[in-house]
């Protein structure tokens, strides 16, 4: 469980949001909403843990090395094939990965797996930490801001099958921001969450 408990954000003197009080359960997935600049990412990062300067409490009652926090710029070492990319990520974590499970979001293309990070799509590059999903590591929080871009229909269905088991299973809150994707038309209930009521009124000119 993660709770904010009237949670507001400055930068550089600009009030960016303020006062949000939300409970986010395990076994749950969640949907932030907001237009483009509201603060998404910023307010992700405070709940991840990365960004600590702010007012308000954030309680996450679970481990926070057990966080697994993917975005749109996929993080691997160059020189690396994808395949070992995804087996050191999953050593750092602690965790064990089901490579042959963990190819099917590649479609099990292993001339894909092989090729070095440097050579390969944005799409693939983003799949190294999203293939993190089938590792034997439990979540207790898991955030993926954008982390869909560039991905096809057919991985998408992969990670969500993927989330969805881990949701089941009680494992931490999932909180999705997503332009790729409308998690509405899946069949695990998604709640969906609109921030921009939190956002503060602008001055009248």
């Amino acid at each position: 469980m993660i709770r904010l408990e009237n949670v507001s954000k400055t930068i550089d003197g600009h009030l960016l949001f303020e006062g949000i009080d939300l409970a986010l359960a395990d076994g749950h997935i969640y949907q932030f909403q907001a237009p483009n600049g509201w603060g998404k990412s910023v307010l992700l990062r405070m709940i991840g843990g990365l960004d600590r300067h702010y007012q308000g409490e954030i309680k996450n009652d679970q481990d926070p090395k057990t966080t697994l926090f993917l975005t749109d710029s996929g993080i691997g070492l160059p020189y690396l094939s994808i395949a070992d990319n995804i087996r050191l990520s999953a050593d750092i974590l602690g965790g064990t990965i089901d490579m042959a499970r963990a190819s099917l979001l590649f479609g099990g293309d292993q001339h894909l797996l092989n090729q070095d990070y440097q050579d390969s799509s944005l799409g693939n590059q983003n799949k190294v930490g999203l293939a993190l999903l089938a590792s034997q590591q439990a979540y207790g929080l898991t955030i993926l801001d954008e982390a869909l871009n560039g991905i096809d229909q057919n991985s998408l269905d992969w990670i969500w099958y993927r989330l969805t088991e881990r949701a089941e299973a009680g494992q931490g809150p999932i909180i999705l921001v997503s332009h790729a994707e409308d998690f509405s038309r899946r069949d695990f209930p998604v709640e969906k969450i609109a921030l921009e009521r939190w956002r503060p009124n602008e001055p009248q000119s």
